[in-house]
């Protein structure tokens, strides 16, 4: 990072570990439910480069206690696709292909999507512990990601939108876990 802190009365910077990370304000309330994260720069999480990007996860999963082989990571595309997970196999290099959200109301998952000049909606409904990470590049924006987002949330878990808890960022980028 540059050195100047991003904290703001939304969103507080957090460096641990060796890393550096965004947390949103309003969802710490809920630590002890979900964890949360933006990763910042220098970590990468470029498909391209193995390596680096394995190293990446476990510094970020070092830094917040969490167990890297329990990461959700799709494959995207740019696409209002949006998957549920279960007891999926977890992995970096998962199954889900062709996917921009992840939905899940089960523990001990970690719903990864990298952002770059795209919008990330981070959703979480206190009430039925249901979280999603979705990805909103334009083209999932057009096709109403979001919207599909709620639609899902609603209908397979009873969320009520006026429970719902969102935030999204354009201005930051990388990683929300």
């Amino acid at each position: 990072m540059n050195g100047k802190n991003l904290s703001n009365k939304n969103v507080i910077q957090i460096k641990s570990r060796g890393v550096e990370y965004l947390q949103f304000r309003r969802f710490i309330e809920y630590e002890d439910k979900i964890e949360h994260c933006y990763s910042l720069r220098p970590l990468d999480y470029n498909m391209d480069n193995k390596d680096k990007t394995i190293d990446s996860y476990s510094k970020i999963c070092t830094a917040l206690n969490l167990d890297v082989e329990k990461i959700y990571r799709p494959k995207q595309t740019h696409s209002n696709n949006i998957k549920i997970v279960l007891d999926q196999e977890a992995g970096i290099y998962g199954e889900f292909t062709d996917v921009d959200g992840l939905i899940t109301d089960k523990s001990n998952k970690i719903l990864s999507l990298t952002y770059a000049d795209c919008i990330c909606l981070y959703f979480y409904d206190p009430v039925k512990n249901v979280i999603g990470n979705i990805h909103s590049g334009w083209r999932g924006t057009y096709q109403q990601i979001a919207k599909t987002a709620v639609k899902i949330l609603k209908q397979k878990y009873g969320v009520k939108p006026e429970d719902l808890i969102c935030r999204n960022s354009t201005k930051y980028k990388k990683m929300l876990l």
